[in-house]
């Protein structure tokens, strides 16, 4: 005899049909003969009702809303602010509106909208630049070749004069 396989979506139907034949002399007689609570009985009664057979699969458990989602006002003043001036980024957006004493989201944030509103072009990166393929220069004599470096000024400790050190060198 093969082995019964059955979905949730399956048993809470046949409970549903269970309750809708009325068979069951009362609510808690036909929960505790599928095994459920009088609770999670009436709760399946209840999605039946609202959706049908389609009610009875499981729902998302995914937040209809999240607590921190910027306010539809702002974003459309993100928006807007961008359709009048098509050259500001979101940091240029962001001081406007702090200056205008909005309620101002995080820089990223109004980067982030701009993005979705479509509204940001992606730019290429530009590659970085290859390393040098010629090396060091070849030095057949004394003074061929030099190096300078100069290191910007300082004071000294002793005395506080300024130092202008210049790193000569010869290859």
């Amino acid at each position: 005899m093969p082995w019964k396989v059955s979905t949730h979506v399956k048993e809470r139907a046949r409970f549903i049909e269970a309750w809708l034949e009325g068979e069951h002399p009362s609510m808690a007689a036909l929960c505790i003969e599928f095994g459920i609570s009088r609770k999670t009985g009436y709760k399946w009664v209840s999605r039946f009702k609202e959706g049908g057979f389609q009610g009875l699969h499981d729902r998302s458990k995914r937040f209809k809303r999240h607590p921190n989602t910027t306010p539809q006002e702002v974003v459309d003043i993100i928006v807007g602010a961008r359709k009048r001036h098509p050259t500001w980024g979101p940091k240029k957006i962001h001081t406007w509106l702090e200056r205008r004493g909005e309620q101002v989201p995080a820089v990223s944030t109004v980067g982030e909208i701009l993005r979705r509103e479509g509204m940001v072009v992606k730019r290429r990166r530009k590659p970085r630049p290859g390393e040098y393929s010629n090396g060091l220069s070849a030095q057949d004599k004394p003074n061929a070749v030099w190096g300078a470096d100069f290191k910007g000024g300082f004071r000294l400790a002793s005395g506080g004069q300024k130092c202008y050190p210049l790193t000569i060198s010869d290859g």
